[in-house]
Parts: structure tokens; C-alpha cells; sequence
């Protein structure tokens, strides 16, 4: 992920798709130009696109591999790093940081 931009959400990222298919659709040629290069990036012809195409374009450039890599590690993601996970509470407590919330799972804690 690119750590120069705010943190992403799902919902924020399905906007940008609608945005980029919208783009794409557009009767002004240079925006819809635009939209065509980046599905071309990444191997799509932008022929008879559909919106899980938009989808798996936001995904890339965010830096996953597909739309449902991002779906289900973004939530995850706080601050650009993974949430860390610990066996023990003690472990946990010796690694928090200041502002952090130690949250039980089962016998671990993250």
C-alpha cells in the first residue's frame, strides 16, 4: 500500500471504481482516454468492461493482486502495518504502544 496516501476503506475504494467505470463511459475523450490506460495497465481492453473490472483496477494500483485480496486484507490493514498477534498477554503488554487496544482472540491476543 501506498503509504503517502490516507488509509483506504472497502467503500472508498468501490467509489473509486464507480468513478473510474463513469471515466471510462464519458464522452469526453481525454477522461475516458485516461480510464483506457490504466484498464490496459493491467491487462484489460476496455471493451465490454464491467464493474468488476473497475474493481480489480483500484485493487492493483493499490498495490494487491486482486479485488478479493483487498476485500479481505484491508480491514486488517491500520495504518499501513498488519495488526500483530501474540500467544501470550504478557508478550502482547510488553509490545503495545501508546494509544493501542490489547484485544483477546481465543488464547491470544492482538
Amino acid at each position: 500500500m501506498n503509504k503517502s496516501r490516507k488509509p483506504l476503506s472497502v467503500a472508498e475504494c468501490k467509489i473509486q471504481a464507480s468513478i473510474l467505470l463513469k471515466s471510462l463511459r464519458s464522452d469526453e475523450i481525454t477522461l475516458a482516454s485516461q480510464a483506457a490506460k490504466r484498464f490496459q495497465r493491467i491487462g484489460i481492453f476496455p471493451f465490454d468492461v464491467k464493474r468488476k473490472h473497475a474493481l480489480a483496477v483500484i485493487a492493483i494500483e493499490n498495490g494487491f493482486q486482486s479485488w478479493t485480496d483487498l476485500k479481505t486484507q484491508l480491514p486488517f490493514i491500520r495504518g499501513g502495518y498488519l495488526n500483530k498477534w501474540f500467544v501470550t498477554y504478557a508478550e502482547a503488554k510488553e509490545h503495545q504502544q501508546m494509544g493501542d487496544y490489547l484485544l483477546p482472540f481465543k488464547n491470544q491476543f492482538f
